[in-house]
């Protein structure tokens, strides 16, 4: 067995010499939870997760802060460190809230307990900010996720597996440009939905198909697993926030309905570069350079924030990738992610995938 570090050869509590170790980066990640009652997170949801003490999740992150930052007044071993970065994230999952502290800092020591810290006190504060609603809450799980530096790095296993993945397409537009809705659009006999539908079966084992409410019974989405829109805000944003809420701790590969274009090479190699600890892995677009949010990954983690973006009514996937952090990567089938949205296109479409070709410069996603 390993000898505690923490005690001298006379079984005397003592703090660990580090004087000769070399500093290197130091990185350190850690979660707690806060387990609610289903009518105090039903409560919460409604107010915006504040309460008449204030914003919950803001005041806990900066108390969660100011305790990573003095983890040696609390800890008796812990050497005091000037910590370089110290970033909290908090985000309800279903009736919990998740919070996760990230502690960075180049030294001769690790982090491991400034994180851990930072993830308990921020979870003692939801407690102190929400006790007026209830007491039956519990803290719990409170864990190191990862740590990087020193003799060794460490993985939870938890975290080795990606969260699941599930495929949406987004047909619940109300294709105006095009006068006639772009599902039922045909392409050598299959509607544009059925083509979307087997493209994406081949990469994603379980697909369902993004609809408005009002679309549920057609003709053309009815015999599809579907997602209906859960908010009265309409658009991608709120399809994919639907998907999100429809099945908590999915990512979803996202596609539009309107991608004639599209390969299964395209997806693969977007599959193959996803980062699970980013909000989403994305394409950059080859014609403006942005993120293209309609063929894309968007992971669990993006949909505190995407829920928050649709409040204030900033309906764009796009400008939220480009705010957050999103991996983004380069497309190598330049035209597979032109869309249709005219007339005049589907016409050219038609034109050009009978032909065999693909070199379509078309609108690209909004």
């Amino acid at each position: 067995m390993t000898a505690f570090t923490h005690v001298t050869s006379t079984d005397q509590p003592t703090m660990v010499d580090v004087a000769g170790k070399t500093a290197t980066s130091r990185q350190a990640i850690a979660e707690s939870r806060v387990r609610l009652p289903a009518s105090v997170a039903t409560a919460l949801r409604t107010a915006g997760y504040a309460t008449s003490k204030g914003p919950i999740f803001q005041t806990a992150i900066i108390a969660g802060t100011m305790a990573a930052k003095r983890t040696h007044e609390l800890i008796p071993f812990c050497h005091p460190l000037g910590i370089e970065k110290c970033h909290i994230d908090i985000e309800a999952v279903e009736n919990d809230i998740v919070i996760r502290c990230s502690v960075g800092v180049h030294h001769k020591t690790g982090v491991e307990m400034e994180a851990l810290t930072g993830a308990s006190v921020a979870a003692l504060t939801v407690y102190d900010m929400c006790k007026a609603l209830s007491h039956d809450l519990v803290i719990s799980e409170t864990r190191l996720i990862e740590k990087t530096g020193g003799k060794s790095d460490f993985k939870a296993a938890s975290e080795l597996s990606p969260p699941p993945l599930a495929g949406l397409i987004l047909a619940g537009g109300h294709s105006r440009r095009m006068n006639s809705d772009k599902a039922a659009l045909l392409y050598d006999g299959k509607t544009q939905l059925e083509r979307a539908y087997e493209l994406l079966s081949r990469v994603v084992d379980n697909v369902y198909v993004s609809v408005r409410a009002d679309q549920v019974n057609d003709e053309v989405r009815k015999n599809y697993r579907q997602i209906p829109d859960r908010t009265t805000n309409t658009g991608p944003a709120a399809g994919i926030l639907s998907a999100f809420s429809h099945h908590p701790g999915h990512a979803w590969l996202v596609i539009a309905v309107d991608l004639p274009f599209l390969t299964v090479e395209t997806l693969s190699a977007l599959l193959q570069a996803r980062d699970p600890h980013s909000v989403a892995t994305a394409y950059i677009s080859a014609h403006d350079g942005l993120p293209e949010p309609l063929c894309a990954i968007w992971e669990p983690s993006a949909a505190r924030g995407l829920a928050a973006a649709l409040e204030k009514d900033q309906r764009c996937p796009r400008k939220f990738l480009i705010n957050a952090h999103a991996k983004l990567i380069p497309l190598n089938e330049s035209e597979s992610l032109a869309n249709v949205n005219t007339p005049e296109e589907y016409a050219q479409a038609q034109t050009l995938l009978r032909a065999g070709n693909s070199g379509l410069a078309m609108t690209t996603q909004e």
